[in-house]
């Protein structure tokens, strides 16, 4: 008797599921694109990048923190994929966010790993203290990579935690 509910119950939910999948109602969509927002940011050597400026390329930014052991160990990831890739269109950038110690601890972090792309430091870039990171909606994780295209459009995800270069590469190269 047993054995019978449970084949009725999995036959059920094996219905249940594929008709829910079949459904114009309930369709699988790729994610939603949008267009970046643009800033301005100075990097460690008080130089200005304004991410408009590098339309026709494939900009990684990466939001991390100085004090995040995961942003530290994806940073030999972020160099190798710098190395690799920047003389065919792809832009590493590090954002360093608000919570970040200083100036002085960013910088220390990107001599302590050798960082070999751009490290910005995150401001106020628009009333209310709305920081680049905050309209990214990069406020209470990382590092947070998000990857805009040539034409200057991102999709709907943030890819959070550390990514390996294979992770990396499957996002990357299509857009290349």
């Amino acid at each position: 008797m047993k054995a019978m509910r449970r084949l009725s119950f999995l036959v059920v939910s094996l219905c249940l599921f594929v008709m829910a999948g079949c459904s114009d109602d309930n369709p699988v969509k790729p994610p939603e694109r949008r267009k970046t927002l643009d800033f301005i940011l100075t990097d460690l050597d008080s130089l200005e990048f304004r991410l408009s400026d590098h339309l026709g390329e494939v900009v990684l930014l990466q939001f991390f923190a100085d004090w995040c052991p995961t942003c530290q160990a994806e940073t030999a990831v972020l160099n190798k994929l710098n190395s690799d890739l920047n003389d065919r269109g792809l832009i590493v950038v590090g954002i360093a966010v608000v919570q970040s110690t200083s100036r002085e601890a960013v910088q220390a972090f990107a001599d302590r790993w050798e960082v070999n792309y751009r490290i910005l430091l995150d401001e106020v870039v628009a009333p209310g203290g709305v920081t680049v990171a905050m309209a990214y909606d990069v406020v209470d994780r990382v590092p947070v990579t998000v990857i805009v295209d040539k034409e200057g459009w991102i999709d709907e995800r943030q890819y959070t935690g550390g990514l390996y270069e294979e992770e990396f590469l499957a996002i990357i190269e299509p857009l290349l």
